[in-house]
């Protein structure tokens, strides 16, 4: 198939189509199948695809992300080409200073010019629309009205069992259960009737105290901003209980605590995703570079319509190897004489690279205090940088960490979102499987359906951490993992590594061994 770029009207900067992004349009494209799964790495060019794809057939597509820096990057790529939809938080309200469209739907306001509705609308007519999955499932659960579209892009597609989980799990926080009256006790023994009882008294008074607080809002009191703060309490509370409510009796669901609440999730969310996101819609494609066709299977139940692609990096992996040790596997029953021997085999490799910017992923806070410990009397004590738990700590840990030219960021909360290109991390030593907490009772109950679900997310998790530090094709980045878990994972399910990562990994010798490896140059000139 032969695409002129230019022709379809995209960017001049687009000359043509490389190979492997040439064959994600013709998959896209020429697939049969309802569902196509894409595992293409970083690199290949997945947004210029899939835009190629949906311009050669003239389809109306919707293209959903699960971060705001790649709904950016797409709306920047393509300013012609591309509607940016967002919530209706993100817009203005014109009919109250400091009011969002947001507040100014739940006070009931009725501007025809709205910059929310209006958006809404330019929505409906454009061929192509970039939004974010949380923004596409509250537009179908409340009736969407924009058109089918023939293409649904399911970009980041790893982030989409979370996506749909945060969507249809209700959360009572602590302010809701204060302002409603609901003991600490009910919500702590974790029963889902008293939840749904809870439900039913909530809704009323929730009407009640929303009328209230419109009616104080239309009068232009001086108590506008008390209004309002009641105004949103209460829609959240109105909106919680009504998703209590849909819950039936045969539904199988799971309450746990979160940060300042309480929330209530399905067990198998396969209800929501196919109502809210994929209904209606003739062609659904998922991308990313973890995602497979099995991970559908086991997120909702989808076993048939779907086809599955692989595509190879562009990255050659002598520049991005990732070593993989074959020694014992490291576990929560794993004792502290084990655990110095694994630091031990870490500070040597932070040792020999000298110079060199790295990253010692842990897993856990504290097995990151614990080999900072570890080398407290060694040279390379001075070199590491530690945070505790916290976004703005992070930041605060990264910034110190890029100031020095040969620091080492010892942290477990590196999977996505932060990348680290060229000198910004040459090395990553990762200590152990990133395996989800079983102890959390959503991961345990998904667990207990299937044995291979929490080696799958391990895998997710894994290779998402080892892309952080190689994000182009002239990137270079060495990735040690010192946990024989993996090895013995990768031997049981070796479908749930994508050949481009497969063709990465370089097997290395026991872990008790002090871990001399090859130099990027010498790696080049052995092969």
């Amino acid at each position: 198939m032969k695409i002129d770029l230019h022709a379809l009207g995209l960017p001049q900067r687009y000359s043509s189509l490389r190979k492997e992004q040439k064959k994600l349009v013709e998959d896209i494209i020429s697939s049969k199948s309802p569902y196509t799964v894409h595992t293409a790495p970083t690199g290949v060019g997945k947004t210029l695809a899939y835009v190629a794809a949906a311009l050669v057939k003239g389809w109306r597509t919707v293209i959903l992300t699960h971060t705001k820096a790649l709904q950016d990057q797409i709306l920047r790529d393509f300013p012609d080409l591309v509607f940016d939809l967002r919530g209706a938080s993100n817009y203005a309200c014109l009919s109250e200073e400091g009011f969002t469209c947001e507040d100014g739907r739940v006070a009931g306001c009725s501007n025809p010019k709205c910059p929310y509705r209006m958006a809404i609308s330019k929505a409906a007519a454009s061929r192509i629309v970039v939004t974010n999955y949380s923004m596409w499932l509250l537009l179908n659960q409340s009736g969407s009205p924009l058109p089918r579209p023939d293409l649904l892009v399911c970009d980041e597609a790893h982030t989409l069992l979370g996506a749909v989980d945060s969507h249809c799990s209700p959360v009572i926080t602590q302010q809701m259960a204060e302002e409603t009256g609901l003991a600490d006790a009910d919500l702590a023994l974790c029963d889902p009737a008293r939840w749904i009882e809870w439900a039913k008294k909530a809704s009323g008074e929730a009407e009640r105290r929303l009328d209230r607080a419109r009616a104080l809002i239309r009068s232009g009191t001086h108590g506008l901003r008390n209004a309002m703060d009641s105004l949103r309490l209460w829609s959240e509370i109105s909106r919680t209980a009504g998703m209590l409510l849909e819950i039936q009796p045969d539904d199988k669901v799971v309450p746990y605590s979160v940060a300042g609440g309480w929330a209530l999730s399905p067990i198998e969310p396969s209800q929501s995703f196919h109502q809210y996101l994929v209904h209606g819609v003739k062609r659904v494609a998922f991308l990313s570079a973890t995602i497979n066709a099995q991970d559908l299977y086991w997120w909702f139940g989808l076993s048939e319509g779907k086809e599955q692609f692989d595509y190879r990096s562009p990255f050659d992996p002598r520049r991005c190897p990732v070593y993989l040790v074959t020694g014992p596997a490291l576990s929560r029953f794993t004792g502290e004489e084990a655990w110095r021997r694994v630091f031990d085999i870490a500070a040597r490799i932070v040792d020999q690279r000298r110079g060199k910017r790295g990253i010692v992923h842990t897993v856990s806070y504290d097995r990151a205090a614990a080999f900072c410990d570890y080398c407290g009397d060694l040279p390379i004590s001075d070199r590491l940088v530690r945070h505790a738990p916290g976004a703005r700590n992070l930041f605060l840990a990264r910034s110190q960490y890029l100031s020095r030219p040969s620091s080492v960021l010892v942290s477990p909360a590196l999977t996505t979102g932060h990348d680290f290109p060229y000198g910004d991390c040459e090395f990553q030593i990762l200590l152990k499987a990133p395996y989800t907490d079983l102890s959390h009772p959503l991961a345990h109950a998904r667990a207990a359906l299937s044995s291979d679900a929490p080696n799958r997310e391990m895998v997710r998790n894994l290779i998402q951490i080892c892309g952080r530090n190689m994000r182009h094709e002239d990137d270079w980045g060495e990735t040690i993992i010192l946990d024989g878990q993996v090895k013995r994972v990768m031997d049981r399910l070796p479908s749930a590594f994508p050949v481009w990562f497969r063709e990465r990994l370089v097997t290395v010798s026991h872990w008790r061994q002090s871990v001399q490896l090859p130099t990027l140059a010498e790696l080049k000139e052995k092969k």
